[in-house]
């Protein structure tokens, strides 16, 4: 098994965790982009953070959301250009 479970209750999930949370999710959000509604493949599709890892975000279900490689490069675009002023 490999979710691990941190002092603050933060859960992490690598390796066949990491897939089996990733499939659920892309599931459940019906395989589409939940911000843009674009669909998305295992291949184009990506698991976004509610609230980020960096933020004390747990890898679980309920904080992590399918989405299409556009938005989720652009929710993170602000904080990458922010960082390099």
């Amino acid at each position: 098994m490999t979710t691990t479970t941190g002092k603050l209750g933060i859960v992490r999930c690598s390796g066949d965790d990491m897939t089996n949370l990733r499939r659920r999710v892309f599931f459940r959000d019906g395989y589409r982009c939940v911000r843009c509604g674009r669909p998305v493949t295992w291949n184009t599709g990506e698991l976004a953070h509610i609230v980020p890892r960096g933020c004390g975000g747990s890898d679980t279900d309920d904080n992590v959301e399918t989405c299409c490689q556009q938005c989720h490069r652009d929710e993170h675009q602000p904080r990458a250009v922010r960082c390099k002023a």
